[in-house]
């Protein structure tokens, strides 16, 4: 089994977690924690590349959701 822990510390930690915690992965199991201030992901898989897909998925969605905040507060987005 493989297995990646992240924790997200954003001021947007709670917009995150309600923008992705209904989200699913085909292959692999997700665990989404968050206590108020920081964010949990958890992600198994049986193999490797599973992990890798579903990983860079919820990564790719939490920067998306930090990026479309810095916008609506008219920040500059790189």
């Amino acid at each position: 089994m493989h297995r990646a822990s992240v924790v997200i510390e954003s001021e947007r930690s709670d917009v995150i977690y309600n923008a992705i915690k209904q989200e699913t992965a085909p292959r692999a199991n997700v665990s989404i924690d968050f206590d108020g201030k920081s964010l949990k992901l958890e992600i198994s898989s049986e193999n490797a590349t599973n992990l890798r897909a579903a990983l860079n998925s919820f990564l790719k969605w939490a920067d998306l959701v930090d990026k479309i905040g810095d916008v609506v507060n008219g920040e500059t987005v790189s």
